[in-house]
């Protein structure tokens, strides 16, 4: 199995079955815990892993070419970290305006400028590629948890029904 595969096979399960999970949990506190978890496990996995590994060390590129990836969408690579840029924002897509109780445009803008301190990061100290794509994929992988979230809050009191029998 590919391991970029494997990866997303992974994100992919927690953007769409960690969701309804939550949403049951009561408790402001609770939410902004879950949503605190959800960052440093982020900045975990794209920077401090990166360090530690010392993965993409020495490397300071920047390519503000919007879509620039597309071009070199055919190689199966390049395609596995668009999927895991948009995957890996889903889930905070749907955590902020879950504990937050913010709106779309300030959810939006959240996801992006997350994405665009990551990228900063990686720039400044070295640790790959800053890309516009991966703002731009990271950006809309929060648009599409917004919706997961604003469609799981319509089935809600059903999603709570069916824990509780459980």
């Amino acid at each position: 199995m590919h391991p970029m595969l494997k990866t997303t096979l992974i994100l992919i399960l927690l953007s769409a079955l960690v969701p309804p999970f939550i949403i049951v949990l009561k408790g402001r506190r609770i939410r902004f815990i879950s949503m605190c978890l959800y960052i440093v496990a982020i900045v975990y996995l794209i920077i401090f892993r990166r360090i530690i590994n010392a993965e993409g060390s020495g490397v300071r590129q920047i390519n503000i070419v919007p879509f620039h990836s597309y071009q070199l969408f055919a190689q199966p690579d390049i395609r596995w970290q668009i999927y895991q840029n948009i995957l890996l924002f889903v889930p905070f897509g749907f955590l902020i305006p879950w504990a937050t109780e913010r709106g779309f445009v300030q959810t939006l803008l959240a996801g992006c400028l997350f994405s665009v301190g990551i990228e900063v990061i990686q720039y400044v100290f070295c640790l790959g590629f800053c890309e516009l794509d991966d703002i731009i994929h990271n950006t809309f992988g929060t648009v599409i948890g917004y919706g997961y979230c604003k469609l799981l809050a319509l089935f809600k009191k059903r999603i709570e029904k069916y824990f509780q029998r459980k």
